[in-house]
């Protein structure tokens, strides 16, 4: 294809037609492109996005979890029955070989387009679950992109219960300052500022507790899959 033919409303008949080299010159500098016809500004990069749709992106699912008896026995049986309506669970199990970046890994799950969380007290005082978790709130959508499951004995559904997380992380910061340990302050900081937001919001959901069946997920999964 060396040509594009414009879209604007003198040229439904006999459409004037772009050069594709010049429209594609036009498109990454980000400018329009003038209808020689119609005189009209033509927006290039939205004429070729529609000449050329993005292919389809499956969505990208993860796991957040601690690596706990209990929330490892969880995540297998999700795994396996996800695995049997022909979804894939990301977890780091599988995405860190030998010698890979966690950091790298957690930074792709935070920007994923769905998140399970396995929710537990050892989860919240974990530095890379909080990594993780404040990751997904500052890539945005945090209700709609986690789907949290609570382990018995979650303590995070009462002010009380959040108080004593955003308490955890205060103790730790004091520590830390004692030992001048400024790329981990920094970290441990953005837990203890934004632990308070993220706990209201998940405390406010409707979650699935352990033992409980994983269709709601599956259910909500599928539809995201399928657009």
């Amino acid at each position: 294809m060396k040509s594009v033919p414009c879209d604007c409303a003198q040229c439904a008949d006999d459409a004037y037609q772009f050069s594709l080299t010049e429209l594609k010159e036009f498109a990454e500098a980000g400018d329009e492109i003038q209808c020689r016809k119609s005189r009209k500004m033509i927006d290039a990069a939205g004429l070729l996005r529609n000449l050329f749709p993005a292919p389809y992106r499956r969505p990208e699912i993860f796991v957040s979890y601690r690596q706990t008896d209990e929330s490892i026995k969880l995540v297998d049986q999700l795994e396996n029955v996800l695995r049997d309506h022909n979804i894939e669970l990301r977890r780091d199990l599988n995405e860190v070989s030998y010698r890979d970046s966690f950091r790298r890994f957690m930074e792709r799950l935070g920007a994923a387009d769905a998140i399970v969380l396995v929710l537990s007290n050892e989860y919240f005082e974990s530095e890379n679950c909080m990594f993780e978790l404040t990751r997904i709130d500052a890539e945005g959508r945090l209700g709609g992109r986690v789907y949290p499951v609570v382990l018995k004995g979650t303590r995070m559904f009462t002010a009380e219960d959040r108080a004593r997380i955003v308490r955890h992380w205060q103790g730790r910061l004091d520590d830390l300052r004692k030992l001048e340990a400024d790329q981990d302050l920094r970290d441990i900081a953005q837990y203890r500022n934004r632990l308070g937001e993220i706990l209201k919001t998940l405390a406010d959901m409707n979650v699935i507790k352990a033992g409980d069946s994983f269709q709601p997920i599956v259910h909500q999964l599928e539809k995201l899959i399928a657009g």
